[in-house]
């Protein structure tokens, strides 16, 4: 296994979990969405969306795959979308520690 591989694909996956979260946070920063912002069903909506979009992300980019070229072989369809699953999640995971660095220095 090719640890060295596998950092750098952590690394392109929190630089992209980055501009994932800026995104989300421009929609939901918009003047019509700030007064529900602090409602649970709007933060429940918004993790979805993340968590749907990082899978489609994941799954359209072959750089984002989490084990792409680290010599862990997973072969055929099946492990294939094992891959992109893991890759999604650890996607939004990062997305949701850059939002609460965010939200920390938003209170400053």
């Amino acid at each position: 296994m090719k640890l060295d591989v596998l950092i750098q694909n952590l690394f392109y996956l929190f630089i992209f979990a980055i501009v994932l979260e800026v995104a989300i946070m421009a929609v939901f920063s918009m003047t019509a969405l700030e007064d529900i912002s602090d409602n649970r069903p709007v933060k429940i909506t918004r993790d979805f969306i993340v968590i749907i979009l990082a899978w489609l992300i994941c799954y359209k980019s072959n750089l984002l795959n989490l084990f792409k070229d680290t010599g862990i072989t997973l072969i055929g369809e099946r492990w294939f979308r094992l891959d992109v699953i893991i890759s999604a999640l650890v996607m939004a995971g990062f997305t949701n520690i850059v939002s609460g660095i965010f939200e920390k220095m938003k209170r400053g």
